[in-house]
């Protein structure tokens, strides 16, 4: 998986150019490649961080994540490479000018995440490794209401040392478990179109297109 952090955008927020995939996951409540019976959702405490310490059923060659909620000081480092990430991401598909973007992405996060890791919703953990040790992040939240109601992966990053031994796998894998402890019947995201690498592993989760926006450039520029 690329290092850069793939924030997802709720379908509300404006359209961005350069081949971006809004793309769905649907679960149920047995469809979660974990082992053991999820635990129903209570809508009251719907703000609180779901336990996600779940054992994977993965190959032998495949290394085990943990989901651990996030600390308050995690955070802090967490919202800087988020944002650093994310406005890179934005000047590359051509949606923001270099000098504006880190100030966008900074107040976008903080318009989402207005109580850190307390901001009813939203859910952010960080990926470790067997030993405890942390190898990336992943953040998604409860978007929706009614039948639309679903899991939205807004962010998840695996460290640059870490990538390519199976943990961003792992952890979308751990997060369909939670999503379907809280009788969510989807999980989404948007993936950028300069990130192919991302794209085929959410297509291999079973991840499906369900809308994508394109642009053709005029000027002769690629």
């Amino acid at each position: 998986m690329n290092s850069t952090l793939l924030r997802a955008q709720l379908p509300a927020t404006p359209l961005r150019p350069n081949r971006e995939r809004l793309v769905r996951r649907d679960l149920s409540l047995g469809s979660a490649r974990t082992e053991g019976e999820a635990e129903p959702f209570d809508r009251a405490n719907s703000h609180r961080r779901p336990e996600a310490n779940h054992s994977m059923r993965v190959t032998p060659q495949q290394e085990i994540p943990v989901l651990a909620p996030m600390s308050r000081e995690a955070f802090s480092v967490f919202a800087a490479e988020a944002n650093a990430a994310y406005a890179q991401d934005q000047i590359r598909a051509g949606n923001w000018a270099k000098e504006e973007a880190l100030a966008k992405a900074t107040a976008q996060f903080e318009g989402l995440l207005p109580g850190g890791v307390e901001t009813p919703d939203h859910f952010l953990y960080e990926v470790r490794d067997p030993s405890g040790k942390c190898v990336g992040s992943l953040w998604f939240a409860v978007v929706g209401s009614g039948a639309a109601r679903a899991g939205y992966v807004y962010n998840i990053r695996i460290h640059r040392e870490e990538q390519r031994k199976g943990y961003g796998r792992a952890a979308l894998l751990a997060v369909e478990s939670v999503a379907a402890g809280m009788q969510l019947p989807a999980l989404r995201l948007n993936v950028f179109g300069h990130n192919p690498g991302a794209q085929a592993l959410y297509e291999s989760l079973g991840y499906r297109v369900t809308s994508s926006t394109m642009r053709k450039l005029l000027s002769g520029e690629t």
